[in-house]
């Protein structure tokens, strides 16, 4: 498989990836290697565990890489979480250091306090042997299903089930992939952003959360051709404009059932495009 922790074959996708976010972060932080030395540098240890708090954002995808780089297994959360649930987690996955754009307030049991890019960090008291193995990632289910627990994957094996994605919808270099839902859950990372970088197309960062008003401004602006969705959205576009969803290339839904109708609906209007 090809070497896509490549320094600069990932700074390469972070950079052609595009925020349309309302709220985005506009900036980002240096190389994916130059974030992997300040992570060793404040005493990240192969294997070690780090739960990175953002929202849909460059940044993100920065820090990430920069984390797996140093050899650390990146597990990303959401944004927004209270500092007792956030220490919570990082107690009983073992997490060496929490990543925020800003940390919540509260105690996180951490012994000290930096910055990594644009990251707040908070370096916890972290196991005496590292949670992981380098290479491995830890993703978080939503708890759509079940209770929500994070599941540990190679990266490799992620990147394998991005490349099966993109066999799977057809997806190719000319496409531009909309990504709405967060990646801090798996489908938007390994089927969206990741499958992107496997597949070397167009990517347009936004939300959570869903407008029906932004999402239209995003289709048009963009060219947007894959666009995946929840059926909460669904029943938004069908309420507001229907037609929205005629002139994607693919659009696929998925989080929970969708109505027999309102499939039946959506075959109809897409009239032979893949749904």
């Amino acid at each position: 498989m090809k070497n896509f922790l490549s320094p600069r074959l990932l700074d390469s996708f972070v950079d052609r990836a595009v925020e349309a976010l309302p709220s985005g972060v506009p900036l980002y932080s240096p190389d994916c290697e130059s974030l992997a030395r300040a992570w060793k540098q404040n005493g990240l240890r192969p294997g070690d565990l780090v739960l990175l708090c953002l929202p849909n954002c460059r940044e993100l995808l920065h820090q990430f890489f920069g984390v797996l780089m140093a050899g650390g297994v990146p597990a990303l959360l959401q944004p927004i979480m209270p500092a007792a649930r956030l220490r919570e987690i990082a107690t009983a996955m073992g997490a060496f250091a929490i990543g925020a754009l800003r940390l919540p307030t509260g105690d996180l049991g951490a012994k000290s306090y930096n910055s990594i890019g644009l990251l707040q960090t908070a370096i916890l008291s972290p196991p005496l042997e590292p949670a992981g193995t380098p290479g491995e990632v830890v993703l978080m289910t939503s708890g759509t299903s079940g209770v929500a627990s994070g599941c540990v994957f190679d990266f490799e094996a992620i990147l394998l089930n991005g490349q099966r994605h993109v066999k799977a919808i057809g997806q190719g270099a000319d496409d531009t992939v909309l990504v709405t839902l967060p990646m801090y859950f798996s489908f938007a990372l390994s089927a969206q952003a990741l499958a992107s970088l496997v597949c070397g197309n167009r990517m347009i960062i936004s939300g959570p959360p869903f407008s029906f008003a932004g999402y239209r401004k995003m289709l048009e602006d963009y060219h947007i051709t894959i666009s995946s969705l929840t059926p909460v959205g669904i029943h938004s576009i069908l309420q507001f404009d229907p037609s929205e969803l005629a002139g994607l290339r693919v659009l696929s839904v998925g989080g929970a059932a969708l109505a027999p109708e309102e499939v039946a609906r959506l075959v109809e209007l897409r009239k032979g495009k893949d749904v």
